[in-house]
């Protein structure tokens, strides 16, 4: 999301001055992350889309908050494990996929698929909490969940990525979702119970 774009532009400068270099050629990585990013929308149309026409919102408008949450956790189970077991594919041998992508230069730097595999849960996780307080109505918990991860991203983002590099960066990226994914569960647990 627009958090995890706003570390990696703020890292580049850094990681440059620094002279680090970016594990993934720029083509290479615009290619994965287009990928990601439209797997990742399409889960989320998934969820919003129950049928062809009928929104999310419908489950909640015909149902009651009890179809909504019955919905929100068959899709979070669901799709949950899905993009665990790709996580954990990831993870468990990310030098091999590395290798097997980008070459064998970047073998080494398995640990970045590490943090992206559970990065990506994370904000697999987020989607159904999103989409339900969307269903409702009540975005204002999205905001708020906005807000928060900026004004952590605006405190951390100098330090860690000064101290820990593309660790930092990473961690940042972490802490965010995180953070959205707790204010967004919070906001749909009171406004479901």
């Amino acid at each position: 999301g627009a958090a995890g774009r706003g570390w990696c532009a703020h890292a580049a400068p850094c990681l440059q001055e620094w002279n680090i270099d970016f594990v993934v050629p720029k083509d290479k990585f615009r290619d994965i992350s287009g990928f990601l990013y439209t797997f990742c929308q399409q889960l989320k149309m998934q969820m919003v889309q129950v049928r062809q026409h009928e929104p999310m919102a419908w489950y909640f408008h015909e149902g009651g908050k009890k179809a909504l949450y019955d919905y929100l956790k068959r899709v979070t189970l669901l799709g949950g494990g899905a993009t665990a077991a790709v996580a954990a594919i990831a993870a468990i041998g990310p030098d091999f996929w590395l290798g097997l992508v980008f070459g064998n230069q970047y073998i080494g730097y398995g640990y970045l698929l590490r943090w992206w595999a559970v990065i990506y849960l994370l904000i697999f996780l987020g989607l159904p909490s999103r989409s339900g307080l969307r269903a409702i109505e009540h975005t204002q918990t999205i905001f708020w969940a906005y807000l928060w991860m900026t004004v952590f991203s605006l405190l951390a983002a100098y330090p860690l990525v000064k101290y820990f590099s593309l660790s930092g960066v990473l961690l940042g990226i972490l802490v965010t979702q995180f953070i959205s994914l707790a204010a967004m569960i919070n906001g749909l647990k009171h406004k479901l119970a």
